[in-house]
């Protein structure tokens, strides 16, 4: 891409080296036209730069914006897996925490049933005794009754 700096110096050099060349007055003329065609093309290259220029502008500025963009969803993204990572290990902990509970309860419950069950033997223990008794008591009281 030619810069006006330079386009303008080639411009110079050709319209140098057509003034040394021109002596005549039809030369002038054609010089005169020349240069108004070059001066056009010039004004046209100059109008070319510009437009890219501002085509350059506006993509670099379309290139920052995502550029911009990309870096807010990155740092979003970084926001909520730090977000998730702490969700995780208060997880964790609640785990760890129902896990012990539960293993205590379980622990509780075989002992209650334990207790349950040499309760129920002391019952059956108790009541056959009793039933032993109340038989014994009967046959007393028959036994006096009947003498």
């Amino acid at each position: 891409m030619m810069r006006p700096f330079s386009i303008l110096l080639l411009f110079l050099c050709s319209m140098l080296a057509s003034v040394g060349c021109a002596t005549e007055r039809d030369d002038g003329e054609n010089l005169i036209h020349s240069a108004e065609v070059d001066m056009s093309k010039l004004n046209e290259y100059l109008q070319a730069d510009k437009e890219n220029e501002i085509n350059v502008e506006s993509l670099y500025a379309d290139l920052q914006s995502r550029f911009n963009a990309v870096k807010r969803e990155w740092q979003r993204a970084d926001v909520e897996r730090q977000a998730m990572r702490r969700a995780l290990t208060e997880a964790r902990k609640n785990v760890e925490t129902v896990s012990t509970q539960n293993r205590r309860m379980s622990s509780l419950l075989k002992a209650v049933r334990l207790e349950q069950q040499r309760l129920s033997k002391a019952k059956e223990t108790v009541m056959q005794a009793l039933a032993m008794d109340e038989s014994l008591d009967l046959s007393d009281n028959d036994t006096l009754t009947s003498t």
